[in-house]
């Protein structure tokens, strides 16, 4: 593969994070269209680095039955007793403040579950937001790799990617399509260092054909090293010392 110019990966990350001015992002839009097979590659590679996960917005609505009882208790059912109309009256009101009451109790503990989820949101996003911030820094220095890894046979869907700054030993790495690992496995990343695997971490995919990012830092190797290729495996949970389970992304 012919070596890429960093001029045209800080290009792409401006045309990316919208650092461009129209003229410029009009340009290198241009040249993109006529750009080599690699450089292609490499943008894009970069943008399918950037992808954020959505999030999935609930309406929150009273029970359907709830119009019916109000009603109900509104308009009584009508009897052959006779009673004075003020006790209806007063029997009718308290029903309703009743009524009302759950209602209105209701509505408070969803907006409080509400709040919650929408913290919790506000967290990953800033999580997320941070761990974006320090993938553009790395994307600055020179040097750096983007390796693409690929789903296998018991999961062809799958995919990631992987920012690499070989000298500083550290690494970014976005994965799509991988499914959850049962509750006593784990995923786990492992370079290829000298023809050897060499354990680089474990994560688990929260959710099922999540975008997911991880940071990796102190790879597990000397500078003199080759280090040839990147896997991911499914292993007992806590991770082991050489592949033993299936392997997911090569």
């Amino acid at each position: 593969m012919a070596a890429i110019k960093n001029t045209f990966k800080e290009q792409c990350t401006d045309y990316l994070t919208k650092g461009m001015g129209f003229e410029e992002a009009t340009a290198f839009e241009s040249y993109l269209l006529e750009a080599t097979s690699d450089e292609k590659r490499y943008f894009n590679r970069l943008r399918d680095s950037f992808a954020m996960m959505a999030f999935e917005s609930h309406d929150i609505r009273p029970s359907k039955d709830l119009k019916p009882r109000i009603l109900s208790a509104i308009i009584p059912e009508k009897t052959n007793n006779v009673t004075p109309i003020y006790w209806k009256f007063f029997a009718t009101a308290a029903m309703i403040l009743i009524i009302l009451s759950g209602v209105l109790g209701y509505m408070l503990l969803q907006e409080k579950r509400v709040k919650e989820i929408q913290q919790t949101r506000i967290e990953l996003l800033s999580n997320e937001l941070d761990a974006h911030r320090e993938l553009f820094a790395l994307l600055q220095r020179q040097g750096v790799q983007i390796v693409g890894l690929d789903g296998l046979e018991v999961n062809p869907g799958g995919f990631a990617n992987i920012v690499w700054d070989q000298e500083l030993r550290e690494a970014f790495m976005h994965v799509s399509n991988l499914p959850t690992a049962p509750s006593d496995k784990d995923y786990q990343l492992w370079l290829i260092v000298d023809a050897k695997p060499v354990s680089a971490g474990i994560f688990n995919a929260s959710s099922a054909g999540g975008n997911l990012f991880y940071k990796i830092n102190d790879l597990n190797y000397t500078p003199e090293s080759a280090v040839q290729a990147f896997a991911v495996t499914l292993e007992p949970e806590g991770g082991v010392s050489q592949p033993s389970g299936d392997m997911f992304l090569f």
